[in-house]
């Protein structure tokens, strides 16, 4: 027979490797299972962990795309894939036990571009881009500040603020911790008094809602209103005083794409210091979420 079987024992296989090699290759497309019609997985993986690469299943969350290169003026908005690490929204491989919602970083990124710019944020290319290739995982219902029993709260510095279908906890640094729709027959109130200690409310713990505690009605938005306010403080609090803020995050530069690489390049001069002292302008590296990795360069 022209094929002979790598499974078949002689003489001559047995001396020279390079005949079974060559008869395990026609083996396997005999069978129709070569390994080119097999998935494979990318050289890119977590820096923290570079013993473990990812999944088969991890990487063919994010969709397949042709290299594609554009500019847009609103680069800095991908800082925000660290932060969103730091706080837990996103998963950080690199820290062990902390709690995480592990949540598509990238669909967050483009709804917090359109809550701060609005329509013109709409108009970029970024948000063309994100919007069309990102995971789509959000499943955004109650807000919950995944560090919430680390949070410093001081004696009397949070308040539960009651609004007619929602009950939210508030720090009086001006962002919630948790925001719980109310319905018949539940007891969010008490379900706040069990995640914080009751000496961190204030006495007269249940207010009703003021303009300063106003969040949008509806539920992805209101989500979202929260995640915004929770990271204006956190960009705020991370800038050692220079008071970094979303606008800061307007940064033009161009966005480039190859295989499950994606990186952006942005001029030095243009980054704010506020930034670099935040340590935001790090590269995050594989991100599991969307399938592929990030890296910033500055010329």
């Amino acid at each position: 027979q022209d094929f002979i079987s790598p499974l078949r024992s002689d003489s001559k296989s047995k001396a020279d490797p390079r005949i079974r090699e060559n008869q395990s290759k026609r083996y396997e497309q005999e069978q129709g299972n070569s390994t080119a019609d097999r998935p494979t997985l990318v050289e890119e993986y977590s820096p923290h962990h570079p013993e473990q690469r990812p999944t088969v299943e991890a990487i063919t969350v994010a969709p397949t795309t042709a290299d594609e290169t554009f500019l847009s003026p609103f680069c800095g908005m991908l800082f925000l894939t660290n932060l969103l690490r730091r706080l837990g929204f996103v998963d950080d491989f690199g820290i062990l036990d902390q709690p995480s919602q592990s949540l598509a970083p990238f669909e967050l990124i483009d709804a917090l571009g359109i809550h701060w710019f609005g329509s013109e944020y709409r108009r970029s290319r970024l948000h063309a881009w994100l919007s069309k290739n990102s995971s789509r995982r959000l499943g955004l219902r109650s807000f919950e500040h995944p560090l919430l029993q680390s949070v410093n709260a001081e004696p009397g510095s949070l308040t539960i603020i009651r609004g007619r279908q929602h009950l939210t906890l508030w720090h009086d640094d001006g962002f919630p911790l948790i925001d719980l729709r109310v319905r018949q027959r539940s007891r969010p109130k008490k379900k706040i008094a069990r995640w914080v200690a009751r000496e961190a409310l204030r006495p007269n713990r249940v207010r009703p809602v003021g303009r300063k505690h106003r969040l949008p009605k509806s539920g992805t938005n209101r989500w979202i209103a929260a995640l915004a306010l929770c990271l204006e403080h956190e960009m705020d609090r991370r800038s050692g005083g220079y008071e970094l803020a979303p606008k800061d995050l307007r940064l033009s530069g161009e966005v480039q794409f190859r295989d499950e690489k994606m990186t952006v390049r942005m001029a030095l001069q243009d980054l704010p210091f506020a930034a670099r002292f935040a340590a935001l302008d790090r590269d995050p590296g594989w991100i599991l979420e969307e399938g592929r990795s990030l890296a910033f360069f500055y010329t």
